[in-house]
Formats: structure tokens, C-alpha cells, sequence
């Protein structure tokens, strides 16, 4: 008889990425499908921590739970600015949509727009000019250089708790927030793997 023993695969996202994008043909399609991934994880995190349930958020819209859990899967169906909206508005969030130039230089890489409804903690500290985004008081386990100076702290279920940025006045400006929080508030980062 077969050995029915449980036996987990470890697996390292972050690893098998790195593989993978050395692949012309994966990493275009990975690309491809990084707007729509980037929608379902603000969706998400947006409802997470708003605390609703998808029926909670379906009857302030006024649809079907049904329909709540289709738009987070993010399916066949593109929703339309509307729903995205009254989504929104739900979670307690503004919509924003972003066009962003395309053929930049390799310095600017492909920025990722994310508005989260989460509590972020923002410090600047000047005597290392670095800039750190706190996303969760969770605490890191791994970290990962996604570019020169720019480091994503992450816990041990590999969710996203932080990100340092070195020399933060030449990446992001002269930073003028010091330690503060913000209930929902746009993001803007850089994937620059993209480009590689």
C-alpha cells in the first residue's frame, strides 16, 4: 500500500519568481496579469479591513453575494467603474484610476498604484534619510531587496508588513511626513523586476 503520509512542499514564492521572470514568455504574461492581480489584493485588503463580510458589502451595494465574490476573484467579467466605486464606498475607500506613461527609462520602472483601507505607519528618518512604510505591527521575518536601497519586510505567513526605502529624498522627494497614520491611502511603489 502507498505511503499516505502527509508530506508539505516547500515552496519560496519569491524564489520561484525570480526563476521564473528569467523567462521571456512567463514574465511577459506575468505582466500581463499584474493589473488584475493588483485590483483583487486592494479588493481584499479593502474588505478585510473594513471587517465586512462579502453579504455585508453586497447589501450596502445592493447585489447578490454571489456577485461580491465574482468581482474578488477576479473572473471573466471586467467591472465597470461603477461597481468599483460603490465597492468602494462600501469599505469605506475612494476609487482612483491612474494612466501611467508607458516606455520609461530603466529608472522608472513600472509603478503599481494601491489604495489600501489599512492603518500605515509612515517615518522618515533624516539622519539616514530612509523612509519606512509600516503596514502591520506584525513582525518581519524575511526581507527582500526588490531594487537598490528599496527592502519589503515580510511576516511569516509571507504577507507584505513593511517597506524601507534608503536615500528617500532622491527616490521619493523630500519626505515631509513624519510617523503618521492613514485609514486609507495611495500607495505608489516600484516592481522594478519588471524590467529586468
Amino acid at each position: 500500500m502507498d505511503d499516505l503520509t502527509f508530506k508539505p512542499i516547500k515552496h519560496n514564492h519569491e524564489e520561484f519568481l525570480r526563476e521564473e521572470m528569467k523567462d521571456e514568455e512567463f514574465r511577459k504574461g506575468y505582466e500581463a496579469l499584474g493589473p488584475k492581480y493588483a485590483l483583487i489584493r486592494q479588493l481584499l485588503l479593502a474588505r478585510q479591513n473594513s471587517g465586512l463580510t462579502q453579504e455585508a458589502i453586497a447589501h450596502k451595494i445592493g447585489t447578490t453575494k454571489s456577485a461580491i465574490s465574482r468581482l474578488e476573484s477576479g473572473g471573466k467579467h471586467v467591472p465597470s467603474i461603477t461597481t468599483l466605486r460603490k465597492y468602494a464606498d462600501a469599505v469605506g475607500c475612494e476609487l482612483e484610476i491612474k494612466l501611467i506613461k508607458k516606455n520609461r527609462t530603466p529608472y522608472e520602472a513600472k509603478p503599481i498604484s494601491v489604495q489600501l483601507s489599512i492603518n500605515m505607519k509612515i517615518n522618515y528618518y533624516p539622519d539616514t534619510d530612509s523612509l519606512y512604510i509600516e503596514f502591520s505591527e506584525k513582525e518581519s521575518s524575511d526581507s527582500i531587496e526588490i531594487s537598490e536601497g528599496i527592502v519589503l519586510d515580510y511576516d511569516q505567513e509571507g504577507t507584505l508588513v513593511g517597506m524601507d526605502i534608503d536615500n528617500a529624498k532622491k527616490k521619493v522627494g523630500a519626505p515631509s511626513v513624519v510617523s503618521t497614520r492613514s485609514p486609507c491611502l495611495l500607495l505608489t511603489g516600484d516592481v522594478p523586476f519588471f524590467n529586468e
